[in-house]
């Protein structure tokens, strides 16, 4: 006996159809047994091209079954027999021991399943003969391999023969050329059994049947176990002395046979012995046959994978992640993942097993919805390639807006009591750094223009554009003609593959308008303010005069102190100042301060303040609209002189 001994090598397949099919991952159960009185350590088994497992100790009369994992090489022929090797170790030395798998599953042809007539009969084309004891064949439901009926005779009490001729078979000229069949029987051990012959239209005379080891065929599985005892010996069985199915099949098996090579394009015909001797029989005695087929060819099965997309999302000119899942039943599907954007190659990643993959992906599309795909294409024939696909969703890209030195803050009317125009207002538009930059040209912008007294607004002419570019400034401008005298919130909307908003002032004045002064208190959040304003425009038309607001708060007074005016801007009964001033001292301040004259005595007068720092922030405390005065007067002229 080999040192240790290697039973029946059985495996289970990772897809689950019970066939090792090309490519496909096995779990290899290995039986090794110790057939000595002395105790084998240190045993271990190594799949040659595969795993290993650690046995351990055996004990003497012990089997201990190990699984081992091993993948059918990619390259192998589908419907070929796999011989693997496996080296096994023990404190007695090494071996390598072999047992042979068949690759693929058999595609059948020629089917007699006995179930299309009713029993007892026999299908069309096949017969039954017998001799001495023996009992005739016919089909019975007492128990099959497919539902309802089997052909089925007994092993007889005395000498006797039961002969099941088959129907005229055609054998291909090509392919495998094999016959399987599931049968099950009961006899007399070594005294009774049955056996298979065929006659070879062409090669044997009419009526001549050969045993089919005889005639040039061989088992592959399920052949005859034993040989019957001779007539030397007492044996009066036809069959005597001859290798037979003798004894207890414990139910149905499978028997494959090689057909021999001559019987290739040739009809043959099947003949089942069932031969008894004069002896006796055993209980329930019987030889039962189903299932008939002939093996042309092996097909293996592809394993379905499955390839799962993620959405994703992200800003444009910003980097994302392209991610999907690679599902199959069998763990080692390997190969490549492409991935698209739009039906565009964006990358391509290398699969090795089941799990999640994933790419960068810079986004140059356009904000909105677009399509990603994946496409999986394996390199092992034995899995299938798979697609799917899901939604990249872009959003615009932060953009942050800058005026030029050269825009102009304020503007005269060209004629008094007329219009000012054109002017031209620029923005310098630039992306927000977050360390990926994408192209500025790819951004617009709108220009609205809305005047502080309500009245209406110019209408700009069409943006310009110039600049731009990865990582560039774009310059817009726009041009504004007829504009009236007023204060003017100019903001530029950015839009495209770029959002972003800035705002800045545009003041228009006549300084025929004449001057704006006057003063009182008024309240801000509950707390009392003072202010007083006196500004006229001098004869070279620049505003002059001073402005000063002054809070009282629980912490201690704000103070709010103009030192260079910029513009003033009077509309009807309307004065819009703007200018530049200390907060408690900190200079750089913008403020925009709006006054209404509502008549004498001033009771019903307004004032709003709008304050913003150095950094053009607005600060809100300080931010309020038009509200009554608690007390005072402002005077704004209709007129000036």
């Amino acid at each position: 006996n080999p040192i240790p001994g290697m039973g029946n090598v059985t495996f289970t397949d990772c897809n689950g159809n019970g066939v090792a099919d090309v490519g496909e991952t096995l779990t290899l159960s290995v039986p090794l047994t110790n057939p000595l009185t002395e105790t084998l350590t240190g045993v271990s088994a190594q799949v040659v091209g595969g795993d290993s497992a650690n046995f351990g100790t055996i004990n003497p009369g012990q089997t201990v079954t190990k699984d081992i994992s091993y993948q059918v090489p990619a390259d192998a022929d589908c419907g070929s027999k796999l011989t693997i090797s496996i080296i096994v170790n023990s404190n007695l030395g090494q071996e390598t021991k072999t047992f042979t798998i068949q690759l693929g599953k058999p595609v059948l042809t020629n089917f007699q399943n006995f179930d299309g007539v009713t029993a007892p009969a026999l299908p069309a084309g096949w017969a039954t003969t017998r001799s001495g004891a023996g009992t005739l064949w016919t089909t019975s439901t007492a128990s099959a391999d497919t539902l309802p009926n089997a052909a089925s005779t007994v092993f007889a009490a005395t000498t006797g023969r039961a002969d099941l001729l088959s129907a005229v078979i055609a054998v291909p000229a090509t392919g495998s050329n094999q016959l399987t069949f599931r049968h099950s029987y009961n006899s007399e051990f070594e005294w009774d059994g049955g056996g298979l012959f065929i006659n070879i239209e062409g090669v044997q005379a009419a009526g001549s049947y050969f045993d089919i080891l005889d005639a040039g065929g061989s088992f592959e599985t399920g052949g005859y176990p034993f040989v019957l005892v001779s007539s030397a010996n007492g044996n009066t069985n036809i069959l005597q002395n001859r290798p037979a199915w003798t004894g207890n099949s414990g139910g149905f098996i499978t028997t494959t046979v090689n057909l021999p090579a001559v019987a290739a394009g040739k009809n043959v015909t099947l003949l089942f012995i069932a031969g008894s001797d004069s002896a006796a029989t055993v209980a329930n005695s019987h030889w039962r046959i189903d299932s008939i087929s002939l093996i042309n060819s092996y097909e293996c099965a592809k394993v379905a994978t499955t390839t799962s997309v993620a959405a994703s999302a992200g800003q444009y000119s910003d980097q994302t992640t392209l991610s999907a899942t690679i599902g199959a039943d069998c763990p080692d599907p390997v190969g490549s993942l492409e991935f698209k954007v739009n039906g565009v190659s964006v990358g391509t990643v290398a699969v090795n097993g089941t799990g999640i993959y994933s790419t960068p992906y810079t986004i140059t599309n356009a904000p909105g919805n677009h399509t990603i795909s994946a496409n999986f294409v394996s390199s092992n024939h034995y899995y299938q390639n798979s697609s799917g696909s899901n939604t990249l969703t872009v959003s615009k890209e932060d953009a942050s807006v800058a005026f030029p030195n050269s825009n102009p803050f304020s503007v005269k009317v060209s004629t008094a009591g007329g219009t000012a125009g054109p002017i031209t207002i620029c923005a310098d538009i630039t992306e927000v750094a977050d360390g990926s930059a994408g192209n500025i040209s790819n951004a617009t912008a709108s220009f609205s223009f809305s005047p502080v007294s309500g009245g209406s607004s110019p209408t700009p002419s069409a943006t310009t554009y110039s600049g731009g570019g990865v990582g560039g400034t774009l310059r817009a401008c726009t041009m504004v003609s007829n504009v009236r005298v007023d204060v003017y919130d100019v903001t530029v909307t950015v839009n495209g593959y770029y959002t972003g908003t800035g705002s800045t002032v545009l003041a228009v004045f006549d300084p025929s308008l004449g001057f704006v002064t006057g003063g009182g208190t008024v309240l801000n959040n509950g707390n009392v303010a003072t202010f007083g304003i006196n500004i006229k425009y001098l004869k070279n038309g620049k505003p002059q005069g001073s402005l000063l607001y002054i809070e009282r708060r629980p912490g201690g007074e704000i103070k709010i102190k103009s030192n260079a005016l910029d513009s003033l801007s009077i509309v009807n009964n309307m004065a819009i100042i703007l200018t530049k001033a200390t907060l408690n001292g900190i200079g750089n301040h913008n403020i925009r301060m709006t006054v209404v004259d509502n008549g004498e005595p001033g009771s019903s007068d307004q004032l709003g303040l709008q304050t913003t720092s150095p950094s053009n922030a607005p600060i809100a405390d300080l931010t309020f609209g038009l509200t009554t005065l608690k007390g005072g007067n402002i005077q704004v002229p209709q007129n000036g002189k």
